[in-house]
């Protein structure tokens, strides 16, 4: 394989820096495109910075379905859905048919747990291993699961994750975090995780792209919002940015989309299917009082994250909101979004932690972003469809801080034709929803001779 000579990555979010990263600590040259001001300023900056997992069960399984339907009836501590905004999405049904077929046909949805199974822990350990080898900031240790209100009691993760938990009582959870006293009749059971691994997301990425800047040459541009991809005779020739700049792409150049949520704004003009849907999640950010938690704390039913940061920062985080448009910060329709969200977590924070109730008045941030979700529940990552000089890496969900890390060298390992420990990479397919598109658009597909830009659609 002839490794590009320049590769163009869109969007700087914590899967784009490591993408960017992985393939400047090989000696290529790196141009990283945001439309923001800074990196990981979206979902990156928001989520509780777990990077472990308790889990191989996805949201395309049966029982999904089961608390999704329970949900539209009797309401659900996690889930929340905006049904004007679903319904009346063209990309909520180009998402909601393939996850049917995800959740349905036992096959795909085996293989994807196999392959979540079998390489969750060297994902995580290659995001560790660089936030350490580059002293980017700490990676924490240490997680308390409590089950609240008679939930049977944690399972922890599987073995293969590579840490393994201890059932508690209430009182041995109290005495662990005395924080959790005024709750204690009601804690079922708990698990301590002693090494489960997590760090605060958005700064540890900004450190990593300076980095990345610094000592390896990667040419950042913020504020570029890219308009559309022009692509002829089967590869990408030229990034057309919102404001008429056009950055030229030679065929021995390449380009990453980790576009997030917006990847479908760019690969669906160019007869790519890419169901991607924003799952949106909120956080409050605020300092650790005196007496607050030690370590990262899961409270369930609620899916209530606490996670308190080594400089003194405690992130409370949860909810997984179905609806709505591309703006995270814009309320979307039936009361949903940022001000609706952020209310939910102060109520969550108030009924299961109320020795925190002063501090969650008085918060540092309060963030939404939109997780993107594809309906398999596993990204997309790998050489686009018909274009040779196209690669994709979006799609991660509520894990992509965790996977970002093996998806890029997953992806770099095919750009350059290394190999890599992970198993049964066809998983990850960027080809795989092409069946549910229309047939003319994925038979014929984009080697039809002749330029066409992909213009940006609101």
């Amino acid at each position: 394989v002839t490794p590009p000579t320049r590769v163009t990555v869109i969007g700087a979010g914590a899967v784009g820096v490591m993408t960017a990263y992985s393939l400047a600590r090989r000696g290529i040259k790196v141009r990283l495109l945001d439309s923001q001001s800074e990196a990981a300023v979206a979902c990156s900056n928001v989520n509780a910075g777990s990077l472990g997992r308790l889990g191989t069960r996805s949201i395309a399984h049966p029982a999904q379905i089961m608390r999704l339907g329970k949900a539209v009836v009797l309401g659900d501590p996690v889930f929340r859905l905006d049904f004007i905004g679903m319904f009346t999405s063209v990309k909520f049904w180009r998402f909601a048919i393939p996850y049917a077929a995800a959740v349905l046909w036992f096959p795909w949805r085996q293989r994807n747990e196999a392959f979540s199974l079998n390489n969750m822990k060297w994902m995580a350990d290659v995001m560790i291993e660089a936030i350490e080898r580059e002293n980017v900031g700490p990676v924490q240790r240490g997680m308390l699961l409590v089950h609240l209100d008679g939930l049977a009691p944690p399972t922890g993760p599987p073995k293969e994750a590579g840490h393994s938990g201890t059932l508690l009582t209430a009182e041995e959870a109290v005495a662990k975090e005395p924080v959790l006293a005024d709750v204690k009749e009601r804690i079922a059971a708990a698990m301590e995780l002693p090494q489960h691994p997590y760090a605060e997301c958005g700064e540890t990425v900004r450190k990593l792209l300076k980095i990345c800047q610094e000592k390896y040459g990667v040419d950042v541009m913020f504020n570029a919002p890219v308009a559309g991809l022009r692509d002829s005779f089967g590869a990408i020739t030229s990034v057309h940015l919102v404001d008429d700049r056009i950055i030229k792409i030679p065929l021995d150049e390449a380009v990453v989309i980790c576009a997030g949520e917006k990847a479908p704004q760019l690969l669906e003009p160019l007869k790519i299917r890419a169901p991607v849907i924003g799952m949106r999640g909120y956080s409050i950010t605020t300092s650790n009082p005196p007496g607050g938690p030690s370590k990262m704390l899961v409270l369930e039913p609620e899916h209530l994250y606490a996670s308190p940061y080594s400089g003194g920062s405690l992130r409370f985080a949860s909810i997984a909101e179905f609806g709505g448009g591309y703006a995270p910060n814009v309320a979307t329709q039936l009361g949903r979004g940022r001000e609706a969200g952020i209310k939910v977590i102060r109520s969550k924070v108030k009924d299961t932690l109320p020795k925190l109730s002063e501090a969650i008045e008085k918060p540092d941030a309060e963030m939404c972003g939109a997780r993107p979700q594809l309906p398999d529940d596993q990204p997309m990552v790998g050489r686009a469809p018909r274009l040779t000089n196209l690669y994709i890496n979006v799609g991660h969900g509520q894990f992509g801080w965790q996977m970002s890390g093996g998806c890029a060298e997953i992806l770099v390992a095919e750009m350059l034709g290394e190999t890599t420990p992970c198993v049964d990479v066809e998983c990850l397919s960027p080809a795989r929803f092409d069946k549910f598109q229309a047939p003319w658009k994925w038979i014929g597909g984009v080697e039809t001779p002749g330029p066409r830009l992909a213009k940006l659609t609101a």
